[in-house]
C-alpha cells in the first residue's frame, strides 16, 4: 500500500512540473494568495425552484462559488470573482486534503479555461468534474483552482472549496434536485414532430416528448403562448396537403389540452406545403417538411426569430417544384385526393381557380389562422388568400410576409 501511495506522489510531482513547465501556474511556494471559507463560518446557501437549484458560499474578499444545477441539465460548477484575479489561459483543478487530514494525496481533475476579462464569463467547470468536485467534499476533501495572478505573475491565486459541515448540508441540495422538472425551458422551447407520408399520427417517442412540452407549459406561468404550425410535402394536390397540415397540427393540439394545457394559449395553424425548410426533391427532404412544430413564448424572453425556415427566393423555387412521378408514392399516395370542386362542410365550394387558398372552418376551443402567424392586434376576418383567422377584442392589422416561426 504504501508502495502505491508513493507512486501516486510520483504522478502528481511530474504532472505539476509539467504544468510549470508549460507557463499555466507558478510554484506556490513563491507566493499565493489563498481564499477559502473559515471552518466555523461556514454557510452554503441554497436556492431551490421546480426549474434549477443553485448552492452557494461566499468567499471573503474574493466573491463566491457555486454548484448550478438547471432541470434537464447536470450540475455545473462556477467560480465568480468580484473582480478578476486570475490571468486568462488555464488553471490547475485538484481535489486536496484539508489541513486537518494532511495524510490524504492529491487528486487532479484537470485544466479550467479562465476566459478573458472583456468577455464577461465566469470560470466554469464541466459536469463531469464537478460532480467528482462534490464527491471529494462529501468526503472531506476540498476542490482547489489555482492560477497565476493577472497582475503578477510570481503570484499564483489559489481558490478553496472548505469540505466542513458539506455533508450535513448535502441532503437538502439533493431534495432540490429530486423536484427539478425533467427538461428546461431552452429544451422545449421548440420542438418538431416528423410524419411518414400520408400520416398523422405521432410515434410513442413524440407523445413521450409532447408530455415533458405540456408538463413544462402547466408548470411555468411565464408561458404566454403556445403556436402548433402544421406542415406538408408538395406531392399531391394542394387542397389535400393543406387539409393533412390541418389533421396533423389539430392531433398534436388535441394531445395537449389532454394534458391539461390551457386551450386559452395555443394558437393551431396550418400551412400546407408553402414553407417547406428544404428541397422537396429528395425523399429526405420530403420527409423533413412534412412535420409540425410546436414553438413556446415566455413572458421574460423576447424570442428570436428563426430564420431557417424563410420562404424560398424566385430562384430556388425549381428546387420546390411538385414531382409529377410520385403522386402515387407519396403524401397523396395513403388518402385520395379530393377533387378541386369538393365541397368542404360549413363552407362554401372551393374555388378552382385558387385550389391552394380554400377557407376552412375555425376550430373550437382555439384561436386559429390557416396560414400567417397572428400579430398583436388582429381580429377575426379574411385574409386576402381566403384564411380565416380567428382573434377575438383584437383590431386587424396586414398580415405578416414571413413564415411562422420554428
Amino acid at each position: 500500500m504504501n508502495t502505491f501511495y508513493r507512486r501516486i506522489r510520483l504522478l502528481q510531482s511530474i504532472l505539476w512540473t509539467l504544468l510549470l513547465a508549460c507557463g499555466s501556474l507558478t510554484p506556490v511556494s513563491l507566493f499565493a494568495l489563498s481564499f477559502t471559507m473559515d471552518a466555523q463560518q461556514v454557510n452554503w446557501q441554497l436556492e431551490e425552484s421546480i426549474f434549477e437549484c443553485r448552492m452557494t458560499h461566499a468567499l471573503p474578499n474574493y466573491g463566491k462559488i457555486e454548484f448550478y444545477h438547471q432541470a434537464g441539465e447536470d450540475v455545473l460548477f462556477y467560480l465568480k470573482p468580484i473582480r478578476p484575479l486570475m490571468k486568462p489561459g488555464k488553471a490547475a483543478l485538484h481535489i486536496e486534503p484539508p489541513p486537518w487530514r494532511p495524510a490524504n494525496y492529491s487528486e487532479s481533475l484537470g485544466l479550467v479555461d479562465i476566459p478573458p476579462f472583456e468577455e464577461e464569463m465566469y470560470p466554469e467547470v464541466d459536469s463531469e468534474r464537478a460532480n467528482q468536485m462534490l464527491r471529494g467534499l462529501r468526503e472531506g476533501m476540498q476542490p482547489a483552482i489555482t492560477r497565476r495572478s493577472y497582475f503578477d505573475d510570481k503570484t499564483s491565486i489559489r481558490v478553496l472549496v472548505n469540505p466542513a459541515q458539506f455533508a450535513v448540508f448535502y441532503p437538502k441540495y439533493l431534495n432540490c434536485v429530486g423536484q427539478l422538472l425533467p427538461v428546461n425551458f431552452d429544451q422545449v422551447k421548440r420542438s418538431k414532430i416528423l410524419y411518414k407520408s400520408g400520416q398523422d399520427s405521432m410515434s410513442p417517442e413524440d407523445k413521450e416528448w409532447m408530455t415533458k412540452v405540456a408538463l413544462y407549459v402547466n408548470s411555468d406561468p411565464r408561458v404566454k403562448a403556445v403556436y402548433i404550425d402544421g406542415h406538408s410535402d408538395n406531392v399531391g394536390r394542394r387542397y389535400h396537403n393543406r387539409r393533412l397540415s390541418e389533421e396533423r397540427a389539430s392531433k398534436v393540439n388535441e394531445f395537449f389540452l389532454g394534458q391539461g394545457v390551457n386551450p386559452d394559449l395555443i394558437t393551431m395553424r396550418y400551412h400546407g406545403d408553402r414553407y417547406p425548410v428544404t428541397s422537396n426533391r429528395t425523399k429526405q427532404g420530403r420527409y423533413q417538411n412534412r412535420r409540425v412544430t410546436v414553438r413556446l413564448e415566455r413572458e421574460d424572453l423576447e424570442m428570436e426569430k428563426d430564420i431557417t425556415d424563410d420562404a424560398k427566393p424566385e430562384e430556388e423555387a425549381q428546387d420546390n417544384a411538385r414531382p409529377q412521378l410520385e403522386t402515387l408514392t407519396d403524401e397523396a399516395s395513403p388518402k385520395k385526393a379530393a377533387p378541386q370542386t369538393d365541397v368542404v362542410p360549413n363552407i362554401a365550394p372551393l374555388d378552382t381557380a385558387a385550389t391552394d387558398q380554400p377557407a376552412f372552418p375555425a376550430i373550437p376551443g382555439i384561436t386559429s389562422s390557416a396560414e400567417q402567424p397572428p400579430l398583436d392586434g388582429e381580429s377575426k376576418g379574411t385574409e386576402e388568400n381566403g384564411s380565416e383567422v380567428s382573434e377575438p377584442n383584437k383590431i386587424a392589422p396586414p398580415p405578416p410576409a414571413e413564415p411562422p416561426q420554428e
